[in-house]
């Protein structure tokens, strides 16, 4: 048995922990400069072992403790640890540690970690201690002090003066534990009793001194026999309670190690527990979220789905009305046609009736013109002769009737002058109306031709205006559901940018805040300055790894992982001079070009067993060597066993798939690693989440564009250009002027032909006057011819036989005419009144029907009222149509929503149910950890 190691911490000039490295059984020297702390350290073992602290005072207390710079040590302790492998203390431990804990209100002993008393502690070191036969000496004021570590029994020779007697010596010696030899002689002790030896009485007192020494010499031996029976005694007792006491302990340890097992096991199981319970309310905090944003788009759903039935059974009942209408309007169609064809016979017969009426009429004219001219130059003939008849009376002379002649035939020819030229200026009037009429006729034509195009042009914008209100509809549409669309990307993309800084945080985290801020520095340089080459980043983001690997390579690489790799030490020089000229941090560069990786030999003879870790991973080949300079020393073991076996070569470092570590040196690393917090989980979750983030971006920036496109359609449809979707107010605005443009035409088309009937009756009546003037004028010129050629006759009252017997042929030939005339004249008014009755027929009942029945078919002045009912069909009709149409996708949208939300119900419910297993199970396993540790 040895002291092993001693630990210390607050205890006088050792304010922070100092653990010394394991002693030799041999002979161990302490060597430091002064005040380095070479009698503290003796102290504390005095601390612990000696007697030199055994009752201090609180105010000795509080000097025990550090005092020095900083924030004062409220407690220090000492903790020796022994070598036990030979078994020489009652524990059957192969070390036992000694602690030694004070404050300035506490002074506590514990053994191997559990509380024992000062007196316990003693007792156990009793034999071992100063207290009775100390082999550790302590000279405090001497200049040397020679220590022997081992407590087994030796010889030892140790000039002293506390030894007076050499008996007492000798008694000191046998009263230890183990028979040993003891001589102790001192030259300064003896000479007082070499010189008294000459006196008797001295002599006398030492015979006396010897018989007592000699009685209690053999009740020393007595008593030593009695104590070596008493002492075999006690170790045959302790032996058997030992051997008991290891057996059970023995069993105890085996239970004690099953319950570590289950309390492992059970502490695994919770956790992981724990986690799958963290995963679960994840889930269903995502569920949740979920069923409302499905419960919300159910209710707009909804919403959309009653407010399309009321558009559609409102816009159905249009159309049922416009239908209904359409078949009242098609039933009086068929009337109206079936009418029209009769009335198209009518028309043509009163027509032809008219005409042949106007031609009579025209012929009866021209007879009584004719009579009317005849019956005029008869008259003037008549009243010539009867003119001449009663000259005699009138005038005396020739010369008198010749003059008043002359003045009558000046007269005469002046008035028939008048009347020429009034007549040719009837005659040209007349040719003009005629040439009006004509024009007339052809603009009309023209104007027909103008209706039908017109009509035509209606059609067409009706048509447009119905395919235009339909692909606005279907626009509309189109940008409700990219707007829905973009709404949802707009989601995606703030929970993917949430994730992404949930995910950044908690990369943060696990780093160094310098370390975190010197890598955004350097993102941060290189995005503002492109031409910065040969930055590759971070170790972390250069290597890949399988998940079941992420935790061997995470213990490994440690904070080598956010290294920064460069090509040479002149990029890294720049960075380093960059982040310092602006504060963004620390970070450590790994240059290729000055990287030198130890290319190790890497252990066989384990197969599968170990493997590379540099050789799981992926990367690269320009990063090998920054690969190899953190991974190239450490190989892959399937367990810990294997790790310890290939450890014990000093050459390579080991570690397990669970994260548990063997250096070269021999050091060992394990115990339990948190999945969640893994870096490179964390790095492979962020790139996936910055992956999607980026994905989910680029998927609402085509929706924005594609909204922006229909936009931009829309509005050039708005404005008129081309490119885009005509808007309907823009499409109705030139229905409504086709539509005006018609009703203009046929107005115009109406004016002229009610010009054309005005000018034709003027022309009848022209051309009445103009043949009466012309039967004047005749009148006025055979008048004239009749005076002309009684010029230069003899005046004599008597006529000539010829002239008797004109009168006499001319008076019933005037009395005819005039009969004739009459009857001609009653003929010609009987025919007016029969064209009269005609064209009042024809105006005021035929001709108006047939535009009524024109009208209702569709066809003529009043047709665009009946096709605007029709496009009216048409568009309520597109739009019903439209309308059935949204309204299944919505119930169609509506059914998948109610289904996603049931599903989603259904599977929170699970997950809820899988949540309180979870709990209950985790419960149960802490309640086991709690009592296995209570235990």
């Amino acid at each position: 048995m040895h002291i092993k190691q001693v630990l210390i911490e607050g205890f006088k000039s050792y304010k922070e922990q100092v653990a010394t490295e394991e002693f030799s059984p041999a002979v161990n020297v302490v060597v430091g400069a002064n005040g380095s702390g070479k009698s503290n350290f003796f102290h504390a073992i005095r601390f612990v072992l000696g007697d030199a602290y055994v009752n201090v005072r609180a105010e000795d207390r509080q000097q025990l403790l550090h005092e020095g710079a900083g924030l004062a040590v409220a407690s220090a302790y000492v903790e020796v640890v022994f070598d036990n492998t030979d078994g020489r203390l009652p524990i059957d431990r192969p070390e036992v540690r000694l602690r030694r804990t004070i404050g300035a209100k506490k002074d506590e002993y514990t053994l191997d970690r559990k509380h024992t008393s000062a007196v316990a502690s003693h007792y156990l070191f009793e034999p071992h201690t100063s207290a009775v036969a100390s082999h550790y000496l302590f000279e405090p004021h001497t200049s040397a002090v020679a220590s022997h570590s081992s407590l087994e029994p030796h010889t030892s020779a140790v000039a002293s003066h506390h030894s007076l007697d050499p008996h007492t010596s000798a008694v000191a010696a046998h009263s230890s534990s183990e028979p040993h030899t003891s001589a102790v002689a001192s030259h300064h002790s003896l000479e007082p009793l070499t010189s008294a030896v000459a006196s008797p009485c001295c002599i006398v007192s030492m015979e006396e001194k010897l018989k007592e020494l000699e009685g209690d010499r053999s009740e020393l031996a007595e008593f030593q026999v009695l104590d070596r029976t008493r002492r075999c005694l006690e170790y045959s007792i302790f032996e058997r309670e030992q051997t008991k006491a290891r057996s059970e302990l023995d069993k105890l340890e085996r239970d004690a190690e099953r319950v570590r097992l289950a309390a492992g096991q059970a502490a695994e199981a919770a956790t992981a527990a724990s986690a799958q319970l963290r995963a679960l309310e994840k889930e269903m905090r995502a569920a949740v979220a979920e069923r409302n944003a499905a419960a919300e788009a159910a209710e707009e759903l909804r919403a959309t789905s009653s407010g399309l039935q009321l558009s559609s059974a409102r816009v159905g009942a249009d159309v049922h009305d416009e239908e209904a209408r359409a078949e009242r309007a098609a039933a009086k169609v068929s009337e109206a046609a079936d009418e029209l064809k009769v009335l198209e016979k009518k028309v043509e017969a009163k027509l032809a009736a008219k005409a042949q009426v106007s031609t009579e009429l025209a012929a009866t004219r021209a007879k009584e013109s004719e009579l009317r001219a005849e019956l005029a130059s008869c008259e003037a003939q008549l009243q010539a002769l009867f003119t001449k008849q009663g000259r005699k009376a009138q005038f005396a002379n020739a010369a008198e009737r010749d003059t008043h002649l002359g003045k009558e035939i000046s007269s005469l020819q002046s008035t028939a002058g008048s009347n020429g030229a009034h007549l040719e200026t009837m005659r040209k009037d007349t040719a003009a109306m005629n040439e009006l009429l004509m024009e007339l006729s052809q603009s009309i034509g023209d104007k027909e031709a103008a209706i039908r195009k017109a009509d035509a042009d209606v059609v067409e914008c009706d048509k447009a205006y119905a395919a235009g209100k339909a692909a606005r509809e279907a626009l509309v549409s189109e940008r409700r559901a990219l707007g829905k669309a973009e709404d949802e990307a707009d989601g995606r993309v703030k929970a993917l940018a949430g994730r992404v800084r949930e995910l950044e945080a908690a990369q943060r985290s696990s780093m160094a805040k310098d370390i975190a801020k010197g890598l955004e520095g350097v993102e941060l340089l290189r995005r503002e300055m492109p031409s910065l080459t040969g930055v590759y980043g971070p170790l972390i983001d250069l290597i890949e790894c399988p998940q079941q690997l992420a935790t061997a390579v995470d213990v490994t690489a440690g904070n080598q992982f956010f290294q920064v790799v460069v090509d040479d030490d002149d990029v890294a020089l720049k960075l380093v001079r960059l982040m310092a000229s602006r504060n963004l941090g620390r970070v450590t560069f790994m240059p290729l070009a000055q990287l030198r990786p130890h290319e190790p030999q890497y252990p066989g003879g384990f197969g599968d067993s170990v493997v590379p870790l540099v050789k799981k991973l992926k990367y690269d080949d320009r990063y090998h060597k920054a690969v190899c300079e953190v991974f190239g020393r450490t190989v892959l073991c399937r367990n810990i066993d294997i790790a310890r076996e290939v450890g014990r070569s000093g050459q390579i470092d080991c570690v397990t798939l669970e994260g548990d570590q063997v250096a070269r040196n021999g050091r060992m690393t394990g115990g339990f690693h948190d999945d969640s917090r893994s870096r490179m989980k964390l790095r492979a979750a962020l790139r996936e989440a910055r992956v999607q983030l980026e994905e989910a971006t680029a998927a609402k920036l085509r929706i924005s564009e594609t909204l922006a496109a229909l936009a931009q359609a829309d509005m050039r449809g708005a404005a008129g250009g081309g490119g885009g979707v005509d808007a309907p107010e823009r499409l109705e605005l030139a229905r409504s002027r086709a539509r005006a443009a018609l009703k203009a035409v046929k107005d115009e088309a109406r004016a002229l032909k009610v010009q054309e009937a005005d000018t034709r009756e003027q022309l009848e009546t022209q051309e009445r006057q103009l043949a009466s003037s012309a039967s004047k004028l005749a009148s006025l010129q055979a008048r004239i011819a009749t005076s002309k050629k009684e010029l230069g006759t003899p005046l004599d009252s008597n006529l000539t036989e010829a002239e008797m017997q004109l009168l006499r042929s001319l008076q019933p030939q005037c009395q005819t005419l005039r009969t004739a005339l009459e009857a001609s004249a009653s003929e010609v008014a009987a025919v007016t009144a029969r064209l009269a009755a005609l064209e009042a027929e024809l105006s005021g009942h035929l001709l108006k029907r047939r535009r009524e029945l024109e009208r209702v078919i569709g066809k003529g002045e009043g047709a665009t009222e009946t096709q605007e009912e029709g496009s009216t069909l048409e568009v309520k009709r597109a739009e019903l149509a439209d309308l059935t149409s949204k309204l299944e996708d919505a119930t169609a949208e509506l059914a998948v929503a109610e289904g996603r939300l049931e599903a989603v119900a259904a599977r929170l419910l699970d997950l809820g149910k899988r949540r309180d297993a979870t709990a209950e199970a985790e419960g149960q396993k802490g309640a086991m950890v709690d009592l296995v540790a209570v235990a």
